[in-house]
């Protein structure tokens, strides 16, 4: 008996150890990392029930584990922060974003950051330091006011394989001060919409990019051809949506080289030329070609296969 109760006062004083330590949870430089995120949140000009949840979970007592925290999510095995999703907080905001304060989250997979209006960024600590976040799968930066300087910063985050950048304005996007976006080979999913780029498509670098799935790089005005954007080495790709630019051309009959697209919008460019069969894009779901230069006849029985005309 006497064993059992020194047994049971032993697990009670571990219990009250572990709760005193947050369980074990989250790292002291990944906590003090969060606090240091707070304020942006704090000084929201508009504040919501989600700034408020935020502002209130987030609260500085080693009692408390910042795994649980709203809008943090980590390993259940490490501990470590692993997915940081920080979207809408700010709202026209006038702040510049220091990703420095993102470099103690080493297993960072997903970081969200959009709709918060950062009016720009700076890394105050080490210009390497975002570069640091070796396993980061999953960028969102859309619904910012970066500008292209942020591409830059970008071209060797090679771990990437979700980057969102719509919303942006990267008019100013130099590749001569960086490599384009040919070495993110491992990206799988990439929206540049409504973003003003400015640069060629040789100089974007996507035609490298062949594991791409899912590409929007609609409404920004581009010029080219689509096989300078290299749309005959998507072969993974499932939707393409280039509406809203100035492409030229013809539209290459390697199209049908992509048998699992499922979305295809071309809408609203200026491509000439006659339509090539497209009967073997038996997985497509949604195709617009609307307001372009197209000529001759075009046979809708070319649609009778599709899978949903």
């Amino acid at each position: 008996m006497e064993r059992l109760l020194t047994k049971l006062c032993m697990l009670i004083v571990v219990a009250l150890a572990l709760q005193m330590h947050g369980n074990n949870g989250c790292l002291e430089k990944e906590r003090i990392a969060l606090l240091a995120i707070k304020p942006f949140i704090i000084n929201a000009t508009v504040i919501d029930d989600e700034r408020n949840r935020t502002v209130e979970s987030w609260v500085d007592n080693r009692v408390f584990d910042c795994c649980d925290w709203y809008r943090v999510e980590c390993s259940t095995t490490t501990g470590r922060v692993m997915n940081l999703l920080l979207s809408g907080l700010l709202y026209e905001s006038t702040t510049i974003l220091n990703f420095s304060l993102f470099q103690p989250f080493e297993q960072l997979q997903i970081l969200d950051l959009s709709d918060n209006y950062f009016k720009g960024w700076v890394d105050s600590r080490d210009p390497d330091s975002f570069r640091s976040l070796k396993q980061l799968k999953t960028l969102n930066l859309g619904g910012n006011r970066f500008s292209g300087s942020i591409l830059s910063y970008l071209t060797t985050r090679t771990s990437l394989t979700t980057l969102i950048l719509y919303s942006n304005n990267l008019e100013d996007f130099n590749p001569t001060q960086g490599e384009g976006l040919g070495n993110l080979r491992n990206l799988e999913y990439l929206d540049m919409s409504t973003t003003s780029i400015n640069v060629s498509l040789q100089e974007l670098g996507l035609a490298n990019l062949r594991n791409l799935k899912f590409l929007d790089l609609s409404e920004n005005g581009m010029i080219g051809s689509l096989q300078e954007l290299g749309i005959c080495n998507f072969k993974n790709l499932i939707e393409l949506d280039l509406k809203w630019n100035n492409f030229e051309g013809h539209l290459p009959p390697c199209v049908n080289n992509l048998t699992i697209l499922r979305a295809l919008d071309l809408s609203s460019n200026k491509l000439t030329g006659n339509i090539p069969s497209i009967n073997l894009l038996t997985s497509i779901e949604y195709l617009s070609l609307w307001d372009n230069n197209f000529e001759g006849l075009f046979s809708f029985g070319s649609l009778a296969n599709l899978s949903k005309p």
